[in-house]
């Protein structure tokens, strides 16, 4: 009878071998994921600073057909700035339309220098 040396280790060795690739697999996974929640917060942030705005222009404008009663751009601005990270928020308003745009920036976490843009508009008739 003929003895097989090291067929126990070369098992051994792809067991590592794709355990090591799942988990390699796993974590890249989880990053994607929490990159995804990230931006998905900072949407639900912007819409919820949107509808912010609005019911404050709202609250501050007479009924039609008086003018609406708009809030300074450096206070949108500093509301943006405290909810979103490099916020800036701008409304127009024409007639009773106001159009909201909300600009944030996104970081990858592998380069710094690496910034995206985000941008959210929302429209409505007061």
């Amino acid at each position: 009878m003929k003895l097989e040396k090291g067929f126990g280790l070369i098992e051994v060795l792809v067991a590592v071998l794709l355990i090591g690739t799942s988990l390699l697999a796993m974590s890249s996974l989880q990053v994607r994921s929490l990159k995804q929640n990230n931006e998905a917060l900072m949407r639900t942030e912007a819409n919820l600073l949107a509808y912010d705005i609005l019911e404050r222009v709202r609250m501050a404008s007479p009924m039609a057909p008086s003018p609406i009663v708009q809030p300074s751009t450096d206070s949108l601005k500093k509301l943006a700035s405290k909810v979103l990270p490099e916020g800036d928020a701008t409304l127009n308003c024409n007639g009773r339309v106001c159009t909201i745009d909300i600009t944030w920036a996104e970081f990858s976490r592998t380069d710094d220098k690496n910034e995206t843009v985000s941008k959210f508009t929302y429209a409505t008739r007061l």
